[in-house]
């Protein structure tokens, strides 16, 4: 692709020079073309001067009705060595080829070749003396509404025309150092503008990206019966808007493009995540970028202003992966755009690494105060688990919206988890239960978006995550909830949670992420937050799935 707009950007450079844009062949070489590149090599080109030019139509850059183009601007404003001047002063005429430079305005003035625009005093390198003509013309630019500038050195007479002149002959125009210096003037900065106006069309077309109502763009359940193989989110759900200045963003198909590297270390009981044995730190992040592109969606148009949320998704065996790092979202719109039909807009968003959501119920035990340690039930009075009849999951109050996430009858000794993709910054969520038992409710609460992070720029920068993982009754979490039930010391005793989610310290991780994580509990320690030796260890055998009201909206 860039190098197609290297080609399109050298012919537009092109157009630029008089010989190309009035059909002048010089095989055998161009005198603009000399001065132009002398010009660059004792860095004195006019490069400056012209703003990039704005165009409805790619075409517009060349020609149009009105005379804005490039090509309108050289071929009607300047003359070639093959396509000069004909007449004798004072009845200077167009060439035949084209009716402009014309006479109007065109008038021959005379200046001392020692003049210092032109060889300069008499010096010992300097020997030549005498008077050279120019013929003087307006030039039009178009694209300015017509303003006009005089080019004072449009032409010149020839050096054969005082001859020819008392014979009775035509006289001849030429072009010569001089005349290319002033079109080179008028002319380079022109081409530099209507260069850039290509590159700014090209890249003109430009979207944002934000999250849909929900709070994520997209989430699984991690496990393994439904998280497919691979494990990966298929199905991606965002809002886009149109904010390309001035055109309309009409009918075409959007595409999601995933980039990201990979986790090699991953684990799906993320025991390979940073904090977890099988982490190994630089060793686990691929050295290779890779792409997941979903398929396409048809769209009527793309608004100014944010909608509805747009669904993407991903074919079965290419998903975003669980252990996605370095993950960035782009959209890429392929339609109608202003008056080009089949015009191309790019957006990309750099979003978190998946977050993991974790909730267990650990009422398979009972926990005693006085030794602060967990016992199996039936202990003392205590003598069955709690069913927890409902546990919702979500980023937006359930008063407006339902939960994102919903898990049905959590009996004790069983967990679930599932995995999502955000926005690189705090959310609040809302996490909570039904049940017999009055656990409390986690309302409007910050829920720490974490992610990996390697800087680049740095060659002693180590790979980590913002906060390491936990073990945490054979699994590893990010963020955790547990539902425990105190042993009873008599019939009808409420049970207590566990909201391990409260418990955060200090881990003096770079200031870009959060500078809390959660508290490290040794096992065999003891108290609320020792899961260490409570068996059977959570697994996908005891694990719950999730049901998910994700709608992107």
């Amino acid at each position: 692709m860039f190098r197609t707009l290297g080609h399109v950007a050298h012919l537009i450079q092109d157009i630029g020079q008089p010989q190309h844009s009035r059909n002048d062949s010089h095989g055998s070489g161009s005198l603009f073309e000399k001065v132009v590149d002398e010009l660059r090599g004792d860095n004195m080109l006019n490069l400056i001067g012209h703003s990039p030019v704005v165009v409805a139509r790619p075409d517009d850059l060349w020609h149009t009705g009105d005379q804005r183009g490039l090509a309108d601007y050289s071929n009607r404003g300047f003359v070639s060595s093959g396509t000069n001047f004909k007449g004798t002063p004072p009845n200077i005429l167009p060439n035949p080829l084209y009716p402009l430079p014309g006479s109007v305005g065109a008038v021959a003035k005379s200046s001392q070749i020692t003049h210092p625009d032109l060889l300069g005093p008499l010096s010992a390198t300097q020997l030549l003396d005498g008077e050279i003509w120019f013929i003087q013309t307006p030039v039009r630019d178009g694209y300015a509404g017509g303003q006009v500038t005089v080019n004072p050195r449009t032409s010149s007479y020839s050096l054969f025309d005082e001859d020819l002149q008392v014979r009775g002959r035509e006289m001849p125009y030429t072009v010569n150092r001089f005349t290319m210096l002033e079109a080179e003037k008028l002319l380079t900065p022109r081409i530099v503008g209507y260069t850039a106006g290509m590159f700014d069309y090209f890249f003109r077309g430009s979207l944002e990206i934000d999250l849909p109502g929900a709070g994520v763009f997209a989430l699984v359940d991690t496990h393994p019966q439904v998280c497919g193989a691979p494990c990966g989110f298929r199905e991606v759900h965002l809002r886009v808007r149109n904010t390309t200045p001035a055109d309309a963003m009409g009918a075409g198909q959007l595409r999601l493009v995933a980039r990201y590297r990979l986790n090699a270390c991953y684990r799906s009981d993320l025991s390979g995540e940073d904090g977890g044995p099988a982490f190994t730190g630089n060793g686990c992040r691929s050295p290779e970028e890779y792409v997941a592109v979903s398929d396409p969606t048809s769209v009527a148009g793309v608004p100014p202003s944010f909608g509805g949320s747009i669904p993407f998704f991903f074919a079965g065996a290419t998903p975003i992966p669980i252990n996605a790092s370095d993950l960035s979202l782009q959209v890429v719109f392929r339609g109608v755009l202003g008056q080009e039909s089949d015009a191309v807009a790019v957006s990309t968003l750099d979003v978190s690494e998946p977050n993991f959501v974790a909730v267990g119920n650990l009422t398979d035990y009972a926990y005693e105060q006085s030794d602060q340690r967990f016992h199996q039930v039936p202990y003392r009075a205590t003598t069955r688990t709690v069913l927890l009849d409902t546990v919702s999951f979500g980023f937006q109050d359930p008063a407006t919206a339902p939960a994102l996430a919903t898990l049905s009858a959590l009996d004790g000794g069983q967990h679930a988890q599932f995995a999502f993709i955000s926005k690189r910054e705090p959310r609040r969520y809302w996490l909570r239960v039904q049940s017999q038992e009055l656990y409390p409710a986690h309302d409007n609460l910050a829920f720490p978006i974490e992610e990996f992070f390697r800087d680049d720029d740095d060659p002693g920068a180590t790979y980590a995550r913002t906060c390491p993982v936990r073990a945490e009754r054979g699994q590893y979490r990010q963020f955790s909830n547990y539902y425990a039930q105190a042993a009873h010391g008599s019939a009808g005793a409420r049970s207590l949670v566990l909201g391990s989610a409260a418990q955060r310290t200090s881990r003096g991780i770079l200031a870009k992420y959060a500078d809390d994580c959660y508290a490290q509990v040794a096992p065999g320690s003891g108290g609320l937050a020792d899961f260490s030796y409570l068996t059977p260890p959570f697994s996908p055998t005891n694990a719950r799935q999730w049901t998910f009201n994700f709608a992107g909206d």
